[in-house]
């Protein structure tokens, strides 16, 4: 199951689904009805009549995984899963994980999400660069651990040098001043200054 979707969008969420079968090619009058039914067994709010081109985001990454799940796969892998999903979305995905697992199926989870890692995953694999840093349960990790691995060293100190607004090279006037601004987990209470002809930018982990 990619990031980016693989869905067709001038057919519907059922046409999606069954596309590629034998009960695609037959076109079966019950096609929406287990469409429909099949989309309810996964708590997947979804309507299996919808055009997938009027779909958020969030709404055809369901459709996705339910693809993959229809087609009774061995081995599904999941790149950013949940990054569109709702917190309830993700509730009935992780919920879904669960049955797929105690089914037999091999669930590969590629996420950035490290607390989604650490709550789902049975073995953790760490990757840098491309290349393979480490493998192990996932007992024997902690959210530290993790992230030392993923970029090399510990950060349990400071992770950059501090430099005084005096010291900044200025181009020109200032334009805009921001004090203890926060976005979210992802930005908290920073302050800075941008001035003409110079360029801010926002950086670092999530």
């Amino acid at each position: 199951v990619f990031q980016e979707t693989s869905l067709v969008p001038s057919m519907t969420v059922a046409q999606n689904l069954y596309l590629g079968t034998e009960k695609f090619l037959n076109r079966l009058r019950g096609t929406y009805i287990s469409a429909q039914q099949f989309l309810q067994s996964l708590n997947f709010q979804v309507d299996p009549n919808a055009m997938v081109a009027t779909l958020g985001a969030a709404k055809r990454q369901m459709v996705e995984i339910a693809r993959a799940v229809h087609h009774n796969a061995e081995i599904i892998i999941f790149d950013e899963p949940t990054a569109t999903l709702t917190p309830e979305e993700k509730r009935h995905f992780f919920a879904l994980i669960r049955r797929l697992k105690a089914r037999g199926v091999s669930i590969v989870f590629i996420s950035h999400a490290l607390e989604e890692a650490l709550m789902i995953a049975d073995r953790i694999t760490i990757l840098r660069d491309g290349e393979l840093v480490i493998t192990d349960d996932t007992s024997a990790f902690d959210r530290d651990r993790i992230v030392a691995a993923m970029v090399g060293r510990s950060l349990s100190g400071q992770i950059y040098r501090q430099r005084d607004e005096a010291k900044l090279r200025k181009a020109g006037k200032k334009v805009l001043s921001v004090q203890d601004i926060s976005m979210s987990n992802i930005v908290r209470n920073n302050s800075f200054s941008i001035f003409e002809g110079q360029i801010t930018g926002v950086f670092g982990l999530i």
